[in-house]
């Protein structure tokens, strides 16, 4: 009888502590996958939220920098080798220099049939370079028309936008001209891939860390499981004395607290 049922527990108990150790381990890891997601979708929000700001504000201060009355000089191709537009592509090109991560930065206006169109362009590469007079042609070009047709102050594109150029995150500043009317919009690009690259790198971060939580989460599944399962066989081995007549079996506890 005794014999059978150490047999019992020997195959029984090890069984049922790994399936409460196996059970707590997956609880423990599916929490901290759920954390860990909940913290990359958190972070890649202010992330972006960091990166739009930023552009505001380097938008803001090169708009400062656009001299509006040279600016407003520039009305065709032909004025692409006066002074008024050297000297302003000089600045948009300083500045883009101490910026690495801007790709392009440019100035619109709009035209008579409120469109709009290039005026300067940092840009060297003949094939990527647009001149004055350019439309803007780009998939979002109605909407974007609209949304800067009465710009007061810096913004920055909530979501990528795309255009023949590629996919962009993009800000805007509005500049001024003699009187204080609007000269222009000066534009700046972040490539969508190097904001997707900061996200990529805090993500793998945030794996890493969260696959280090699994070999914990087995171990202390393991032990929670082990001392679930001690009083249960316990009691189980008490139970099976007393069945078989030895009433002068008893219960070892488990811990004790001793009163002063």
């Amino acid at each position: 009888m005794h014999k059978l049922a150490e047999q019992l527990r020997s195959c029984k108990y090890p069984r049922l502590q790994t399936k409460l150790g196996i059970a707590i381990s997956s609880l423990v890891i599916i929490t901290a996958a759920i954390l860990t997601c909940a913290l990359f979708i958190t972070a890649r929000h202010w992330l972006r939220e960091d990166i739009r700001c930023r552009l505001q504000n380097i938008a803001s201060m090169a708009a400062l920098q656009i001299d509006g009355a040279a600016h407003a000089e520039l009305r065709d191709s032909n004025d692409e080798n006066s002074k008024a537009y050297v000297s302003i592509k000089w600045t948009l090109q300083k500045i883009r220099s101490k910026i690495p991560d801007i790709r392009y930065i440019y100035t619109w206006r709009f035209n008579n049939a409120g469109q709009l169109v290039f005026v300067m362009d940092a840009e060297t590469n003949p094939k990527e370079m647009s001149h004055i007079g350019d439309v803007y042609t780009g998939p979002d070009a109605q909407m974007l028309q609209e949304k800067l047709m009465n710009i007061k102050d810096s913004i920055a594109d909530e979501n990528f936008t795309k255009d023949q150029w590629g996919v962009w995150l993009s800000g805007y500043a509005p500049f001024y001209g003699p009187g204080g009317r609007m000269e222009g919009i000066l534009g700046l690009d972040i490539a969508a891939t190097d904001v997707i690259a900061q996200e990529n790198k805090f993500l793998l971060y945030a794996l890493l860390a969260f696959f280090c939580t699994v070999p914990f989460a087995m171990i202390a599944g393991w032990l929670f499981g082990r001392k679930l399962i001690t009083p249960i066989e316990k009691l189980t081995v008490a139970s099976e004395h007393l069945a078989a007549g030895d009433m002068n079996y008893r219960v070892t506890a488990c811990c004790s607290k001793e009163i002063y």
